[in-house]
């Protein structure tokens, strides 16, 4: 999967109160120990984890230009101060 492509949910799934089931998320990448896709709702402005069986893919490695400019926002987690 390309970073930004759009997956849309085909379960019943809630996140926070809502079904998205049908609702089209932005691909952020895949989890190695899981083999769970990082989904961002960009209507709930909410993440969530996917597993293959959950996910289908709207137009497979083309990356919409709303999505373009969202990724480009998007970093990972970095740990710049370590606590005791």
């Amino acid at each position: 999967m390309t970073r930004g492509e759009a997956l849309q949910i085909t379960q019943d799934y809630d996140l926070f109160g809502v079904n998205v089931n049908t609702f089209i998320g932005v691909y952020l990448k895949t989890d190695n120990t899981t083999g769970k896709h990082m989904v961002y709702f960009l209507e709930l402005e909410e993440w969530a984890e996917f597993a293959d069986d959950f996910i289908d893919r709207v137009n497979p490695d083309h990356v919409p230009a709303l999505h373009k400019e969202f990724i480009g926002r998007v970093i990972p987690l970095r740990i710049t101060c370590e606590t005791p």
